[in-house]
């Protein structure tokens, strides 16, 4: 250490009214002499703490583990008896496995670096820290398992959509059955609306948020029993999902849109209420309800080409497709 740096650090330690010891921890945690006076307080500046106080706090922060280690270390187990030799075998020699760093740690690290290059003051680095360890970072495990969660639930849907157009498919009146939307077609990714990702601006795979199914049906005064159908697939569901560990799929998340056969005309959505009318707000629309169960959308278009996108799967038909004539 040359003369000029020695003697910055003498002028810390006395402008610091530092010990021995919490200059050494300073050194440790790679302070810079201007770092501790710049964090000296004054009297505008009654909740800081004296810097030796704030130095043995930065050290016991970052090397706790260590101590923890070293006290936590049980004492090694006596040696057991030299068992009889045995013929060598032959076994190729392993790779030291790499020392994996946590992304809290590596974060914590990053602060500690700021830190020291005075980019930070004692303030904000204690909220940066405390910041890292209740919000961590996001790492590649956390990513990994939204994904997971996501095909899992479009996988759910999917399942949900094949048990009701078999048990449909057993009503005369329904001519032929479609899975549209978003769980028929291949997911992409996308930024989601769970705070932590949307913050870090990471992408996963789309959120499927309900099932989408065109359903074409020749008696619309039987859509009673087309609900009794959604209501029962629901209790099945709950019933596999329980057994599965799965997530649940209550009626509400099943869109069933009514469509005319030959014309393919949308006739309104499946009401999930199974009074008609009910008198919620929703209910006043104009028109919604003439037909029981047979519910319209304020300021709704439906899309007449959706039920034939190249995604769509059709779980069902009755007779063979008629050429649409939309």
């Amino acid at each position: 250490m040359n003369a000029v740096r020695t003697k910055e650090w003498t002028d810390a330690q006395r402008r610091c009214r530092l010990s021995d010891a919490a200059l050494a921890m300073a050194k440790e945690l790679g302070l810079a002499p201007h770092s501790l006076v710049k964090n000296i307080p004054n009297r505008s500046e009654p909740w800081k703490a004296p810097v030796e106080e704030w130095v043995r706090r930065l050290h016991e922060e970052k090397f706790r583990h260590r101590r923890t280690s070293a006290t936590a270390a049980p004492s090694p187990p006596p040696a057991p008896p030299t068992p009889a030799p045995r013929p060598e075998i032959a076994v190729p020699p392993l790779d030291p496995a790499p020392h994996l760093v946590s992304d809290i740690d590596a974060a914590r690290e990053a602060l500690f670096a700021r830190l020291a290059d005075g980019e930070l003051d004692e303030d904000s680095f204690l909220a940066a820290v405390d910041r890292v360890e209740y919000d961590p970072p996001v790492s590649t495990g956390e990513i990994d398992d939204d994904d997971a969660r996501m095909l899992r639930r479009r996988d759910c849907f999917r399942r949900f959509a094949d048990l009701f157009a078999t048990a449909a498919a057993k009503l005369d009146f329904v001519q032929s059955i479609t899975l549209f939307g978003s769980v028929a077609a291949p997911l992409e990714k996308e930024i989601p609306r769970h705070a932590r990702l949307r913050r870090a601006r990471v992408e996963i795979w789309h959120e499927c948020k309900d099932i989408d199914l065109a359903i074409w049906v020749s008696d619309l005064t039987r859509l009673r029993e087309l609900k009794r159908v959604v209501s029962d697939t629901s209790n099945l569901w709950q019933t596999i999902a329980h057994a599965e560990h799965l997530p649940g799929i209550p009626h509400h998340q099943v869109d069933v849109f009514v469509m005319e056969p030959g014309s393919d005309r949308y006739r309104g959505n499946l009401c999930h209420y199974g009074q008609c009318p009910k008198g919620k707000p929703e209910c006043a629309v104009a028109g919604c309800g003439a037909q029981p169960l047979l519910r319209l959308h304020a300021d709704f278009a439906f899309n007449p080409r959706a039920p034939f996108g190249p995604h769509a799967v059709v779980l069902f038909a009755r007779n063979p497709p008629l050429p649409s004539s939309v």
